[in-house]
């Protein structure tokens, strides 16, 4: 029953996430996350080549196998990193200096296994080491937190946890089986995609263009980089004497209060969506502003 439901989850994911990763490449084409699109690509796939070894049973080692969830694991950690360095011109140098040698660092201890040739017996990993990957992992994931994909990044570092956990040696009654642990990190994957893949679609409601162009990077860049833009935003409304402030949930007045446009002159409101658009330049492409 394990194995049937595992290769129904391989179906599933292998088919139907297509379309959405498809969909996210071109939402991020014009962009800097095209990087952190494909290191998503890449653990998709592994989380796809790891299940399907798990639904073949004994066919394939314990020790291939955990490699394999290993591998899954780890590259999990990647896109999110990978955004934390979006920015212009830093973004091209990132993945290569930052994201390749974590990889690298979190992978070691699976790496070490192959000294002997191919490993047979199941992967053990030392509680620093799944404490370290926790820790990546909520780095990363929590960029999202506050932002409208709240609850499929909770549900992606959920199931990174679990597949984690099946490499514990001491396990307590508490945690699934190594098996049941993956097929239920799988199930959260699947469902964290399309989560994420309806609340993705293009807004259609009655706020300004300024304001949707603030609400689309906030929720695509996260708030890390939401925070920065808002700061060198507000520091220049400040010192050109604006009636408006940016805060995470758009713009406000300097009070904290909803903001009315019809109350700005013109020329004000073209000058904040000026530079809001320059600040944004190091992070998307003009189109990309223009289609908001």
């Amino acid at each position: 029953m394990l194995e049937t439901m595992t290769w129904l989850m391989v179906a599933a994911g292998g088919t139907t996430c297509l379309p959405v990763g498809l969909r996210t490449r071109v939402a991020v084409r014009l962009t800097t996350l095209m990087s952190a699109w494909r290191w998503g690509a890449g653990a998709w796939f592994a989380w796809i080549a790891a299940a399907v070894a798990n639904a073949t049973g004994n066919r394939i080692s314990n020790g291939v196998r955990d490699q394999l969830w290993y591998a899954a694991a780890v590259l999990l950690l990647c896109p999110t990193i990978s955004i934390l360095g979006a920015r212009r011109p830093g973004s091209r140098w990132w993945s290569g200096f930052i994201v390749a040698p974590l990889l690298c660092v979190m992978g070691w201890p699976a790496a070490d296994a192959w000294r002997s040739g191919v490993p047979t017996e199941s992967l053990v990993l030392d509680a620093p080491v799944l404490i370290g990957y926790a820790f990546v992992l909520v780095m990363g994931l929590g960029n999202y937190f506050g932002t409208r994909f709240t609850l499929p990044t909770m549900l992606i570092a959920v199931a990174g946890l679990l597949s984690v956990s099946s490499f514990l040696a001491d396990r307590s009654g508490w945690l699934p089986s190594p098996d049941r642990s993956r097929m239920l990190a799988c199930c959260g994957l699947i469902a964290a995609t399309w989560w994420a893949a309806i609340i993705a679609r293009p807004r259609h409601d009655s706020s300004s263009s300024l304001e949707r162009t603030w609400f689309d990077f906030r929720d695509t860049f996260g708030i890390v980089w939401a925070k920065r833009v808002q700061e060198r935003f507000n520091e220049t409304a400040h010192h050109s004497g604006w009636p408006a402030r940016l805060s995470p949930f758009g713009f406000v007045t300097e009070s904290g209060q909803p903001l009315n446009y019809s109350q700005i002159d013109a020329n004000t409101v073209e000058a904040m969506r000026n530079w809001l658009r320059r600040l944004l330049r190091r992070f998307v492409d003009p189109e990309w502003i223009d289609s908001r």
